[in-house]
């Protein structure tokens, strides 16, 4: 039973399915139909614009008949009534094959002149991109002659051709090249700002760094003078900047005046002098900025004792601010030492450090006296010192935007320098303008004056005349 069931399901569903697609295809049949209806429509409408045709040329035709039988009635109306018009006849029939040529003749030219206007119609719209009746109305405005206007064409033409082809890609070209421009011009502004900040924190960078720079060698140039004299018992050190006008590039020059020598030059001074001076130097800038470690090699190899002694004493004040070793042969300078770190060889090839506390037995036994106690002078500060200006500080505003006064001042400037300008070429107009018309009226006075005399000597010749006029009649009439 089950099996009975499914077949018949099966069979259904086929049935369905045929169903389906006897419906799909009852469906394209009436679109056919539907299509071929619309033709057939299409069709019987031409066929009845053709049999319109027809019917006219049949009438056309019937009416041609008509007219020939007319005129053969017509024909046998003269022949039986005159046979003399046969030759009148017969020249009409030839009149009438002429016409009939002349009439296929121009039907003819008609079609190729229709063709023809098509033709220009298409090549018109192909080459301009538009239509040729939208000018329909200029058409019958055009008075020129043919020959006028062809000549204005070729003229056209030349000139067309001489612009060259049309780049139709300009438009884009020309966005990109708008968006470069655009992309350039916003990194140009970008570099000028940067640009400008640049030379202003340069310029502050200067005046800090120029500030600073004196401020620190006022303090070293009255150091040194107060450590030489420390070290070599008086005298006088100096240093002097060589270009204080420009001070972050301008060289130092010291000098330098021993006890009973003139003050002059490091560079005349004696080995030992050179020496001392030099550590008059180093002293003093350790005193504006001490290091934690110093290392000193053979800095007292020039010196002779008196002076070792007075370089052991600094040494020793100065060795409460920093850690000295020093290089040294000088018995003195290492009994002033708290240690001494030395190389022995002990056996051959084979070196060894010593390091060795001294006793105080030892310094002691070395005598070297404590330092004086030293008054130090003043110095006059640098004189002729030129610090470059800061720029004034930028504003900020609530709105996010910064305020340049050096820019704002510049701007201002140049508007005023501009404004300026335009009122001084303005005044020179009007000057020239007035002078121009000054002229003018002097001219005109001039030319007045001339014109006025050149009457008074026309009326003056005239009454001459008249007057030699009379008195020559007066004496005619005395002769008579």
């Amino acid at each position: 039973m089950s099996e009975q069931i499914n077949s018949l399901k099966s069979q259904t569903d086929l049935l369905r399915r045929n169903l389906a697609s006897e419906k799909s295809s009852l469906t394209r049949n009436d679109e056919e139909l539907f299509n071929e209806q619309k033709r057939q429509e299409e069709i019987q409408d031409q066929i009845e614009e053709i049999q319109s045709d027809l019917s006219l040329i049949e009438r056309r035709g019937q009416e041609c008949a008509d007219n020939m039988g007319n005129l053969d009635k017509e024909i046998q109306a003269c022949n039986s009534s005159v046979s003399g018009k046969q030759n009148a006849l017969s020249k009409k029939r030839e009149e009438q094959h002429k016409i009939q040529a002349q009439y296929e003749k121009l039907t003819l030219d008609l079609v190729t002149s229709e063709n023809d206007i098509k033709n220009i119609k298409q090549n018109f719209i192909d080459t301009h991109s538009r239509d040729l009746m939208e000018f329909e109305e200029r058409m019958y405005k055009i008075t020129t002659s043919s020959a006028v206007l062809r000549e204005k064409l070729s003229k056209s033409k030349e000139d067309l051709k001489n612009l060259g082809s049309v780049n139709l890609m300009a438009p884009e070209e020309f966005g990109e090249q708008k968006e470069r421009y655009e992309k350039l011009q916003a990194n140009y502004d970008d570099t000028n700002k940067s640009m400008e900040n640049l030379l202003r924190v340069s310029e502050e960078i200067k005046s800090k760094s120029t500030e600073m720079f004196i401020t620190t060698y006022n303090k070293i140039k009255k150091n040194f003078h107060n450590m030489f004299r420390r070290l070599f018992g008086g005298g006088r050190g100096e240093l002097r900047l060589t270009e204080p006008e420009n001070v972050l590039t301008s060289g130092i020059d010291i000098y330098a005046e021993p006890p009973g020598k003139k003050l002059q030059n490091i560079a005349l001074l004696s080995g030992g002098e050179k020496t001392m001076t030099a550590v008059a130097l180093l002293f003093a800038t350790y005193q504006v900025r001490p290091s934690p470690f110093c290392l000193l090699d053979e800095i007292d190899a020039a010196l002779d004792d008196k002076n070792v002694m007075s370089f052991v004493q600094v040494l020793r004040a100065f060795a409460k601010l920093s850690q000295y070793i020093v290089i040294t042969h000088n018995k003195k300078t290492v009994l002033a030492a708290s240690s001494l770190l030395g190389v022995t060889m002990e056996e051959s090839g084979v070196s060894k450090i010593i390091t060795m506390r001294l006793d105080k037995s030892l310094k002691s036994a070395s005598a070297i006296p404590e330092a004086e106690e030293f008054k130090e002078e003043d110095v006059e500060l640098e004189s002729g010192v030129v610090i470059p200006p800061r720029p004034p500080k930028r504003i900020y505003n609530e709105d996010g935007t910064i305020t340049d006064p050096v820019i704002e001042q510049y701007e201002k400037e140049r508007k005023e320098a501009i404004k300026k300008a335009k009122a001084e070429a303005k005044a020179a107009r009007e000057a020239e303008k007035l002078a121009q018309e000054q002229a003018e009226k002097t001219e005109d006075t001039e030319n007045t004056e001339n014109n006025s005399k050149k009457d008074t000597n026309s009326d003056q010749n005239s009454d001459d005349n008249l007057n030699s006029g009379d008195s020559s009649e007066i004496g005619t009439k005395t002769n008579e």
